[in-house]
């Protein structure tokens, strides 16, 4: 069974209040509602994952700490709470998926080169099959690159690590055959 993990999406990434704007911000979102979308409608589990911190970006009860309104989970829809990049460390996660009978795990969010990584990374490690969407993760330019070119090299670094990349399209047309 498959389940869509929604990692960070959170609008201290997006608002512009506490750092700068996530790079395509506004893409990331509708990417990931529209897999959102096809998740609930082939009626996929959809995972919420939130960081929090005690001082920084996403403090834990705040306004950007909050998940993103245009993703926001349905009542019932399981969130994570983590203070990790990885999902899976010192959380509830793998329990989770387990007892629900997961076994892979489709994947979107923040931030490309951290948390989106370490959580495949252990999922990967884990057994899980995963599937990122390679069109649906973001992250913030560097000094000595631009956003899509971290992404790109992660997503390169993932798929040798074992993940299978997919754009949202693709993800998407997926889970509207398991739909029907």
């Amino acid at each position: 069974m498959q389940a869509l993990l929604v990692i960070d999406l959170q609008p201290g990434a997006f608002d512009g209040a506490k750092c700068d704007p996530i790079d395509a911000g506004e893409r990331l979102l509708r990417h990931s509602a529209e897999l959102i979308a096809a998740a609930r409608a082939a009626g996929l589990p959809v995972l919420h994952v939130q960081h929090g911190e005690p001082e920084g970006v996403l403090v834990l009860g705040t306004p950007q700490w909050e998940i993103h309104p245009d993703v926001a989970p349905l009542p019932g829809e399981a969130r994570v709470s983590k203070a990790a990049y990885s999902a899976f460390e010192n959380t509830g996660l793998d329990g989770l998926l387990r007892d629900a009978g997961i076994g892979q795990l489709l994947v979107c969010g923040l931030q490309s080169e951290v948390c989106i990584t370490h959580t495949t990374q252990a999922a990967l490690a884990l057994g899980y099959d995963v599937v990122v969407a390679s069109d649906s993760h973001g992250t913030w330019p560097d000094s000595t690159s631009s956003s899509d070119e971290i992404i790109a090299r992660q997503n390169q670094a993932l798929a040798a690590q074992g993940a299978q990349l997919l754009s949202t399209q693709e993800i998407v047309g997926q889970l509207a055959e398991l739909s029907r």
